[in-house]
C-alpha cells in the first residue's frame, strides 16, 4: 500500500514530538553540576557567613546551623538539609537556590541530652547526595 505524506513536515513532527515527550526542565539538567564550595556546622550565621565553625560542640549549645554555599546551577532549584542524631532523622528542610552562586542555611535545636554523633546530609532536588557534615555533641 503506498504511503502519502509531506516530507517537509517530518522535521516539524520530530521537533513537536521531542517537545511533548522529551522535555527536561532546566533544574533537572543543572543537578549534575551542583557543588558545595563552602559548608560547615556552626553556632550562628551572620550576613550569610558561618560563625564559630566546629566539629565538636558542648551539650549546652542549644542550637546549631548547617551553612552551605552552592554553585553550579543556572536556574532555580532546591537543596535539602537532613539532620540526623545518630541514625535517627531529626529534621528535613528544603531550601530554595535561586542563582548559580547561593548561600543558604538551616538550623536545629540541640537538646542537652542529645550527646553523641550527629550529621547533616545535603541532597539535590533529585535526592542525590551532594555533601555530608558530621559533628559531635559532648557532655561539657
Amino acid at each position: 500500500m503506498p504511503r502519502f505524506y509531506n516530507r517537509s513536515l517530518i522535521p516539524a513532527i520530530l521537533i513537536a514530538s521531542l517537545c511533548m515527550f522529551g522535555t527536561v526542565s532546566a533544574n533537572t539538567l543543572n543537578q549534575d553540576n551542583i557543588t558545595i564550595i563552602d559548608g560547615a556546622i556552626c553556632r550562628t550565621v551572620e550576613k550569610y557567613e558561618a560563625i564559630e565553625v566546629g566539629n565538636t560542640f558542648p551539650a549546652s549549645v542549644e542550637k546549631l546551623y548547617c551553612f552551605t554555599k552552592v554553585i553550579g546551577t543556572d536556574g532555580a532549584t532546591e537543596v535539602t538539609h537532613i539532620w540526623y542524631y545518630g541514625n535517627v532523622e531529626r529534621a528535613r528542610m528544603t531550601l530554595g537556590i535561586d542563582s548559580s552562586n547561593w548561600r543558604t542555611y538551616s538550623s536545629e535545636i540541640i537538646r542537652p541530652d542529645e550527646i553523641g554523633t550527629w550529621h547533616v546530609v545535603v541532597l539535590d532536588e533529585s535526592e542525590n547526595l551532594i555533601e555530608s557534615f558530621s559533628f559531635n555533641i559532648t557532655p561539657h
